[in-house]
């Protein structure tokens, strides 16, 4: 093998590597994404609980309305919370590709913002009702 050869044989091993280097680095923002979407998906938890907790806490306060409004803004937050993770994390898997890891179906994410979304709406039903 002459030196043309090598140079050639060593720049396609380098461009080989870069490839890689860069379909793992895509890799690692797809599992980055993943966990952003639970800490979402936390936060929004933790409003909904707050919600509850000012019910739980104001519930005997006069007038009864005040202390169910703050509660219900909380849930509200907790939602708005819930379906803007969704849209972040179907935005950014469609711009990103997989290659060694298989990341969470985008569906599935939306799945679990719209479950966790209509939890929070029958939270506020029942805190109304009661």
């Amino acid at each position: 093998m002459d030196d043309d050869e090598k140079k050639i044989e060593f720049s396609r091993d380098k461009s080989d590597l870069s490839e890689m280097r860069t379909g793992w680095s895509e890799d690692r923002v797809l599992l980055s994404n993943e966990r952003t979407f639970g800490s979402w998906m936390r936060t929004g938890m933790s409003s909904l609980v707050v919600g509850i907790g000012l019910q739980a806490v104001f519930h005997s306060m006069e007038p009864v309305w005040i202390a169910k409004i703050a509660a219900s803004l909380f849930i509200a937050i907790a939602i708005m919370i819930f379906l803007i993770a969704a849209v972040h994390d179907s935005r950014a898997q469609r711009r990103i590709n997989e290659h060694d890891v298989e990341s969470m179906p985008a569906g599935r994410m939306w799945l679990i913002a719209v479950t966790l979304s209509v939890a929070s709406l029958l939270v506020a039903l029942i805190l109304w009702l009661s």
